[in-house]
């Protein structure tokens, strides 16, 4: 044994500190990260502090002619399986490093470990057979050397592919120290090949424990750097996910604003269309006999049949539309529209339904839903320049967390409509822009541009979200999400016949009108007033319950949705509370949040949608007060 063996000792010593400080900084980032690789080499690095503090109390019994067996033997087992630990660990964190995704599996740990007890077994038997303690430490250290040497060098490769796509200056100095490991453990393995074969005669140099010390330094500052690297690459993905989701809410609140004045744009020009279509009706039943004034007493309803269209759509993106929300099987409504979607699209354009055997059931009004399909079929006929197809696809999905917070929807079950075709596509730029109103890619007097802003309105009003995916040349995909009803679907209910004409003595109906703008409350008067009903006005909920209460009697309620102080809804309970048979119209194009208009569908009342012409109006009057009569009868008997 060298003289100067305290060198030594103090060498290795030093070492196990720099060993263990580098494990304590792997920890830490291990705790911060969790990434997998960390906490094996945590280990590693462990293992390699408790391998060089029992080489040290070898050498230092070596030095002093210690000769007690039993602690020789018991330190030579720890520095031995503390050793293989270290390369053990080592790949293990290596294996991960360049499989960061895969799960560790079991029959791959049980064959490492395995590997550790026969190595272990290998390097005992050939470390006690010779008689020279001296020769044992020897023979331990270059097996070991020569283990870790080839261990290294593959390290340094893996770390260099791990790191190598994104040019971390960490991950370089990573692999430089690896590379320095590996030439640092083949001095180790080469210098103990030397002295077995003969004396003594290569010490092994103290300043290769300091040229270790150097390397665990720089492993460290490696980690640190690449983890600092890390963090800014986080930061920087944060910030411009943060934009992106700035810029979403931005869209979204622009979109919000020009809905909510298209909305109340749409609700005053409903009520305007409804006093136009009720006098252009009154003047016609004056002037049968003028084939000239008639004539354009038609033109006047023509225009007035394009501005309501126009309405609803605005409606539709303002998510204003009053709806009548059920439970439907979303493929089960597809398919008798089936027919229908043939003949809109042409013989060029072929229909193919992939819909899902089992029910689907949504929440939403049929009108709603069949508005949806017929704009996205348009606009793929519009897209479709020669012959293509036209996709329409249901199926049950589950939304994650993630995935349902990037569409703002709720975690959970939902019913996925894909509606696609094989048409021109579109740019970027374009579908940025597509659900945007009076946005439109088509030549003058080909479109309206509200199409698509209506379908945005109406899926977002029925709680679910809608994405589109284009390419040039290859197509358009547009994906809606509704959340999944509970229940079973809602079948249709027929409407009860009409027990008499619109002529027959209706004298003793009495029907109370409540409506607060007066040139729509006039309209209606005046339409009821004609077909012979005994008509009671009045300006407001408040005034209709103070007529109500005067002891008139009252066959129907006609109301609006949406009036100053009490809503039409409150006034419909508190004239049920009083009358619970008594029948309610009710009118509405706008759904003003907190009219409670959601509630009518569940109160069985009657809906009538603005602009409506005197007949529509006559027809829901007659049906109410007749399915009232039956109702009673049925349950008189």
């Amino acid at each position: 044994m060298p003289a100067n063996a305290s060198f030594y000792v103090a060498a290795h010593l030093t070492q196990a500190l720099s060993a263990l400080m580098l494990a304590l900084l792997l920890g830490g980032f291990y705790r911060h990260y969790g990434h997998r690789h960390l906490r094996s080499w945590a280990i590693s690095w462990t293992a390699f502090a408790v391998y060089l503090v029992t080489s040290a109390f070898i050498l230092a019994d070596i030095s002093n002619g210690q000769a007690d067996p039993t602690r020789r033997l018991v330190l030579s087992l720890v520095s031995q399986f503390a050793g293989l630990c270290q390369l053990v660990f080592l790949g293990f964190g290596l294996r991960e490093l360049s499989r960061p995704t895969a799960a560790p599996r079991r029959r791959s740990t049980v064959m490492w470990w395995l590997l550790v007890a026969v190595a272990f077994a290998t390097v005992t038997v050939s470390t006690t057979v010779a008689a020279d303690p001296t020769v044992r430490l020897f023979a331990r250290v270059g097996l070991r050397a020569g283990l870790a040497c080839a261990t290294f060098a593959i390290g340094a490769w893996i770390v260099h592919r791990a790191t190598s796509a994104h040019a971390s200056r960490g991950g370089r100095l990573l692999v430089f120290a690896f590379s320095l490991y590996a030439v640092d453990q083949s001095y180790y393995f080469l210098t103990s090949l030397i002295d077995l074969v003969g004396p003594i005669r290569t010490p092994m140099i103290p300043f290769v424990g300091l040229f270790d010390i150097v390397i665990h330094v720089a492993i460290g500052f490696g980690m640190v750097i690449q983890h600092l690297e890390y963090e800014r690459e986080r930061a920087l993905t944060a910030v411009v996910a943060l934009k992106a989701s700035e810029d979403r809410l931005a869209h979204a609140e622009k979109l919000e604003t020009v809905g909510r004045l298209a909305g109340g744009i749409a609700h005053d020009f409903n009520n305007l269309l409804t006093a136009v279509l009720g006098y252009s009706d009154l003047v016609r039943s004056r002037v049968e006999q003028d084939t000239t004034a008639t004539e354009w007493l038609s033109r006047i309803d023509e225009s007035v049949d394009r501005a309501r269209t126009m309405t609803s759509q605005l409606l539709a993106f303002g998510r204003k539309q009053v709806a009548n929300p059920r439970t439907l099987d979303l493929g089960s409504e597809i398919r008798t529209r089936a027919e229908m979607l043939t003949r809109l699209l042409e013989p060029r354009v072929r229909v193919q339904l992939e819909l899902n055997a089992t029910p689907l059931l949504v929440r939403m009004d049929p009108t709603q839903l069949e508005q949806i399909l017929l704009n996205l079929a348009l606009n793929a006929r519009d897209a479709i320049r020669d012959r293509g197809v036209f996709v329409v696809r249901c199926e049950a999905v589950t939304l994650d967390a993630t995935r349902a917070q990037q569409l703002s929807l709720s975690p959970g079950e939902h019913v996925l409509w894909t509606l696609s075709d094989d048409g021109s596509g579109m740019e970027e730029s374009v579908r940025a822009r597509i659900f945007e109103p009076y946005f439109t890619t088509k030549g003058p007097g080909k479109g309206s541009g509200l199409g698509l802003a209506s379908v945005h309105g109406t899926v977002l009003q029925s709680h679910g979200a809608i994405e589109v995916a284009s390419d040039l040349d290859r197509g358009t995909q547009f994906r809606i999400w509704l959340p999944t009803a509970p229940g079973v679907a809602e079948a249709t209910m027929p409407p009860v016949p009409a027990s008499r004409s619109a002529t027959d003595a209706r004298a003793f109906e009495t029907v109370l009108v409540a409506e607060d703008r007066a040139e729509v409350r006039e309209t209606v008067v005046r339409t009821l007033l004609s077909q012979g009903y005994r008509v009671l006005p009045a300006r407001n909920a408040e005034e209709a319950i103070a007529i109500f209460d005067s002891g008139e009697r009252v066959d129907l309620l006609v109301t609006d949705v949406a009036m100053p102080g009490k809503s039409g809804v409150e006034l419909a309970r508190q004239l049920r509370s009083r009358q619970p048979e008594l029948p309610v119209v009710a009118m509405s194009g706008y759904a003003e949040p907190g009219s409670g208009a959601e509630h009518f569908a569940q109160m069985r009342v009657s809906f009538l949608a603005k602009p409506f012409a005197p007949t529509e109006l006559l027809h829901v009057v007659r049906t109410a007060i007749d399915q009232a009569v039956a109702r009673s009868s049925v349950n008189a008997s």
